[in-house]
């Protein structure tokens, strides 16, 4: 397992040590060192918590600016390099663009896009070439596909 460990291998850690596992065994079964189980237990054993969940987001003091910076576009989809420099040069934003992305994803949510398969086939007959009406080589059955959402 590369990377960090998600939650769920933390509370296997957890689960598996308190019924009696050793640390290299449980190290064995989730495919991490040694030394991975014992900082999760010892992490555990402290309550230590992810770090960054309680921190306010950097971008936070910048809300009443972002939101009118968002609202004179319209709902138009965000330019964040665009955003990010208007930031840095009209308002002293010191923080980099991916948090102002951050702040973005949890302070404005994308509204709800269109649930899939909502849209509307119209059939309508192209050109005959051939002359007869009902063969279907002759008659061309396009599938035109209107994407607006029916009532």
């Amino acid at each position: 397992m590369a990377g960090k460990l998600d939650l769920e291998a933390r509370m296997a850690i957890k689960a598996l040590t308190e019924r009696g596992s050793s640390a290299s065994s449980v190290a064995r079964s989730l495919g991490v060192t040694e030394g991975a189980v014992r900082y999760h237990l010892r992490r555990q054993a402290a309550g230590a918590v992810d770090g960054r969940a309680g921190k306010p987001h950097i971008a936070c003091s910048w809300h009443e600016a972002i939101a009118t910076w968002l609202a004179a576009r319209g709902g138009c989809s965000v330019n964040l390099v665009a955003l990010h420099a208007w930031l840095v040069e009209e308002q002293g934003y010191t923080g980099s663009a991916r948090s102002v992305q951050r702040y973005l994803r949890a302070a404005f949510p994308r509204p709800a896009s269109r649930p899939a398969g909502r849209h509307r086939r119209s059939w309508s007959l192209g050109p005959r070439i051939r002359g007869h009406p009902l063969d279907p080589f002759t008659t061309g059955l396009s599938n035109a596909l209107s994407f607006t959402v029916q009532p």
